[in-house]
């Protein structure tokens, strides 16, 4: 159906825009959908709320780069799109059970002794 194309553009939009501040009315918008019907579908078609599939989108993407660079976690938070990085440590670490500072160390060891072997 025309809804489930619509919807995998949208999580691929997401995706793509993971770098900007995104709110479900901003998605919403895009795709000329009334914020409460897409929500209602979206979490229907997909398993869970656009607002948790926003903040994974973002999460995934911060881990990548906390993995990957020695960025400061304000430019991290930036990068994903939230400018307050007090706001953005709250999220990953609800999300992730732990701070990005803390995953960035747990990562680094698991790196070592990955490459120790």
């Amino acid at each position: 159906t025309s809804l489930q194309r619509d919807l995998s553009h949208i999580m691929e939009w997401i995706r793509v825009y993971a770098n900007q501040p995104l709110t479900v009315k901003r998605v919403s918008d895009q795709f000329n959908y009334n914020p409460d019907y897409l929500t209602r579908q979206f979490k229907q078609h997909i398993g869970m709320s656009l607002q948790k599939y926003i903040i994974l989108v973002k999460m995934t993407k911060a881990k990548d780069i906390l993995s990957r660079t020695r960025r400061t976690i304000k430019e991290v938070a930036a990068d994903v799109g939230i400018q307050d990085e007090k706001y953005f440590m709250r999220l990953f670490k609800k999300t992730e059970g732990m701070t990005p500072t803390a995953f960035r160390k747990a990562f680094y060891r698991i790196h070592l002794t990955n490459l120790k072997e």
